[in-house]
């Protein structure tokens, strides 16, 4: 049996033990809460900075905002925290624009150098849309708070800086006084031009092949504007009916030409003694989007200094995968230097619904410019539709075509015969119709070479619908084309005053009745029906003589009545039957 015999340990082994244990690893354990992501020094001489280096990184704030800056930003290690402040601080900072509340958290940045040349900020976003719609973002650039574009991304609002503000802000705009203006063609009869309209901008100004302007503002028509009204003249590309985009194209790609442009309009604006000045270039080249801004910045900077304004009208934006294109105009850049942006809203009433195309435009339309500028540009014409073409109509003359009316005889009839009156353009749709979804009324008419139209009415409700929805975003201007009192529902005008008192547009709904009215040598009647019908049977009336027939649309249940065209009346001869003697 062997022998177990015990020996001492090894009094080196328990010392190197020892020192691995209460020396080595403590070292390493500081050492690794030194190193990120725990970063002991920094957090305990900079608390609340994370680290950051070319490689870029993320500082994340208490309420899960996030600061992004990419890689390459940084040209070598900086410090940096983003901090969420309960109030503004005591400082020239603490006071924000009279125009705008608080609506949200407040953010301080703080950089110890070196700043990164961009970088990211991810906000959390209101949990409602409707919050959203009416939300802002501003920025502290050592100066003042400055509106600053940003973009929606899930739940979260992002932001892009090239340099890094102070503090950053969410704001809600207050309720303001809309402007409310009007845009017409040359020659378009105006009328008395009379409240709630405040900015009046009319037509007739172009652009010249050699950099010039011509022509001349339309404004020899309005009889009775307004003393108070601000006009602000249109300068187009459209030139006796034609769009002359290679007239714009030619003088961008000049720098001479462009620059020249920019002196001649500015000078005809100074001279003529406009307060502003609507640049309306439309179907610009999308590959010239940079000279079109740097000509609308140097037109801007030479207004500007002479106490002028600028508003420019942009292209329709087409809608793709994940966003609008713009095409030429850079809406970001010219929302900067533009004091006003108008937007052509979409005509189709289809798409005003909610979540449609067209409170998707808005939406990402008051993410990209400051929405105390945008004037968004609405129709008050009608939409008479064949297949993909469009002709517009004023909404008198569509209701002509709809009063049109056709005698089963015609002449001379006899006392007690029946006429049939009947209204063609209405028969294909069984009379003016509803369509619910669209929140619009229309008909349908055949032409004489068998095509089938379809005429949407533009009416006070329809355009009511419109500016709820731009009220709905806070915008604080709104353009409505070709309106006149002469040719436009008068209801309109009523939408455009509550908008321009509420921000909200309440019109009655629309009544459209047929009144048919004859008048004769022993008097007037007068016959109303619902919207729905295409014809009368009219029986001569036993007293003889000459009666007109006429027909007109009512939107108010027959209250009243626009007048029909030349095709809206029948004159018949009523004569008493001649009596045949009684043979002998």
């Amino acid at each position: 049996m062997a022998e177990i015999v015990e020996t001492a340990p090894r009094q080196g082994g328990n010392v190197l033990a020892r020192f691995l244990w209460f020396g080595v690893l403590p070292l390493l354990l500081f050492v690794a809460l030194l190193l990120p992501p725990f970063s002991l020094y920094e957090r305990i001489v900079h608390p609340g900075f994370v680290s950051l280096g070319p490689e870029g990184g993320k500082v994340v704030a208490d309420d899960g905002a996030e600061l992004i800056v990419p890689p390459g930003a940084l040209a070598g290690k900086a410090r940096i925290r983003l901090q969420v402040l309960e109030t503004l601080p005591e400082t020239p900072m603490a006071v924000l624009p009279q125009d705008v509340t608080l609506a949200g958290a407040v953010y301080a940045i703080q950089v110890r150098s070196p700043a990164p040349i961009a970088a990211r900020v991810r906000l959390p976003a209101p949990s409602t849309v409707e919050a959203l719609d009416t939300l802002d973002v501003y920025v502290w650039d050592g100066t003042r708070w400055r509106w600053t574009p940003r973009r929606v991304e899930g739940d979260r609002i992002d932001v892009e800086f090239q340099a890094l503000p102070a503090n950053i802000a969410l704001v809600r705009p207050r309720a303001a006084t809309p402007a409310v203006g009007i845009a017409f063609s040359v020659a378009t009869p105006i009328g008395v031009v009379e409240q709630p309209v405040n900015l009046i901008s009319p037509r007739g100004l172009f652009v010249k092949a050699d950099g010039g302007v011509g022509g001349a503002p339309y404004l020899e028509d309005l009889s009775g504007l307004r003393s108070d009204a601000t006009i602000v003249p249109i300068i187009s590309n459209e030139v006796d009916g034609v769009v002359r985009s290679d007239w714009v194209n030619n003088i961008l790609i000049d720098d001479d030409l462009r620059n020249n442009h920019a002196a001649a309009i500015a000078a005809w604006t100074i001279e003529h003694g406009y307060p502003a000045i609507a640049v309306d270039y439309q179907d610009v080249d999308p590959a010239l989007r940079d000279l079109f801004t740097a000509f609308l910045q140097h037109l801007a900077d030479r207004l500007h200094v002479e106490g002028k304004r600028l508003a420019v009208v942009v292209g329709p934006p087409q809608p793709t995968a994940d966003g609008w294109d713009t095409g030429a105009y850079d809406w970001q850049a010219i929302g900067q230097l533009a004091d006003y942006v108008r937007i052509p809203m979409m005509d189709e009433p289809t798409v005003y619904g909610e979540g449609g195309p067209a409170q998707n435009l808005l939406r990402f339309a008051v993410a990209q410019i400051d929405r105390r500028k945008l004037q968004p540009l609405l129709s008050a014409a009608s939409r008479d539709v064949t297949g993909t073409a469009v002709r517009y109509l004023t909404f008198t003359d569509a209701l002509a075509l709809a009063s049109r009316v056709e005698a089963s005889q015609e002449g001379r009839v006899l006392v007690g015969e029946t006429v049939l009156l009947s209204l063609p353009a209405l028969k294909k749709s069984g009379g003016i119709q509803y369509d619910a979804q669209a929140g619009a009324y229309w008909f349908a008419y055949t032409d004489a070479s068998g095509q089938t139209h379809k005429v949407w009415l533009e009416d006070g409700s329809t355009l009511a619908r419109k500016l709820d929805l731009l009220g709905r975003f806070r915008v604080q201007g709104v353009v409505v084309q070709e309106l006149t009192p002469a040719t436009g529902d008068p209801r309109m005008w009523e939408a455009l005053a509550d908008f321009q008192i509420k921000g909200v547009a309440e019109v009655q709904e629309p009544q459209f009745r047929i009144v048919w009215k004859v008048e004769g040598e022993h008097g007037t009647q007068e016959m109303v029906q619902p919207a729905s019908a295409t014809s009368l049977e009219w029986r001569a009336p036993s007293n003889p003589g000459r009666y007109t027939i006429r027909v007109a649309i009512s939107p108010d249940g027959g209250q009243t009545a626009v007048e029909p065209g030349e095709g809206g009346a029948v004159s018949l001869e009523v004569a008493a039957p001649t009596s045949t003697p009684t043979p002998t």
